[in-house]
């Protein structure tokens, strides 16, 4: 039931990722110095355990990023964010 509910919500949970993205204002650096809007950045979700869902969106500089993940607890009644953080990923 449980890890159910928590990959019922993934797509929702990447929809809010995307909006995320595109309200921060952030802009990333493609390979080549292309500039790359919010809307193209990489955004996905996974289920971590029963009823905990992680989205993320990555925010590309050159051959690195920075990936932006917020934790979910997620209940049939609703959607709770347990945490947020931001890795640069080398």
């Amino acid at each position: 039931m449980g890890y159910i509910t928590a990959d019922l919500a993934r797509s929702s949970i990447e929809q809010e990722a995307r909006q995320r993205a595109i309200a921060s204002g952030a802009k990333g650096l493609g390979f080549g110095g292309q500039i790359v809007p919010a809307s193209q950045f990489k955004v996905g979700s996974a289920v971590r355990w029963p009823f905990v869902t992680v989205g993320y969106y990555a925010v590309p500089f050159d051959l690195h990023a920075t990936v932006h993940e917020e934790t979910y607890l997620v209940l049939p009644w609703g959607k709770y964010v347990l945490s947020n953080r931001a890795d640069r990923l080398l």
